[in-house]
Order: structure tokens, then C-alpha cells, then sequence
């Protein structure tokens, strides 16, 4: 999912994209009764990192020094959003 530079600020694309997968996360949890407790375990602690990540953004992802982190970020938060859509698709 490539992003269009012009389109947006990359921190509003960015907290964005940590919406969509912290939804997606909780949605996760709640078609999976049985999910393995590893699997249950890690996502329980992932959601309170993508809200820290989520308050960065909002507050410090503007900046012009957070710009080229941000980009990184968001790059990788692409990767992670594609791997929570992979394994939905295998459910």
C-alpha cells in the first residue's frame, strides 16, 4: 500500500495507519475465543505500544526533525498492518 506524498501529511497518514491496526488487533481477539495464549498474550501488549506510538504521532510526528523517522515508521507500520492482513486471511 504505497501512499501518496502529496495527498497527506505523513503523520496523518501515519496515525492513521495505527488506527486501523490497533482495529484490527482488537478484532483479532475477538473472533479468536481460542486464540493460543502466546498469540493473545503478544497482541495484549502490542495494542498499549501502537497507543504510544499513536500519542507520538499526534503531538510529535509534525515536527520537521520527526519527519525522516516518521517516514521509517510508517513504512514499517505498512509491513506490520500487511502480516495482520495475511493472517486473517489464513483464519
Amino acid at each position: 500500500m504505497e501512499r501518496d506524498r502529496e495527498s497527506q501529511p505523513i503523520y496523518i497518514v501515519a496515525d492513521a495507519v495505527v488506527v486501523i491496526m490497533i482495529e484490527k488487533l482488537r478484532k483479532l481477539k475477538s473472533a479468536e475465543e481460542e486464540m493460543c495464549p502466546v498469540l493473545k498474550s503478544q497482541v495484549d501488549k502490542v495494542i498499549p505500544k501502537l497507543k504510544r506510538v499513536y500519542e507520538f504521532l499526534k503531538y510529535e510526528g509534525k515536527k520537521e526533525s520527526h519527519i525522516e523517522w516518521t517516514d521509517r515508521l510508517l513504512r514499517v507500520l505498512y509491513e506490520a498492518e500487511d502480516n495482520i492482513d495475511i493472517f486473517f486471511r489464513r483464519m
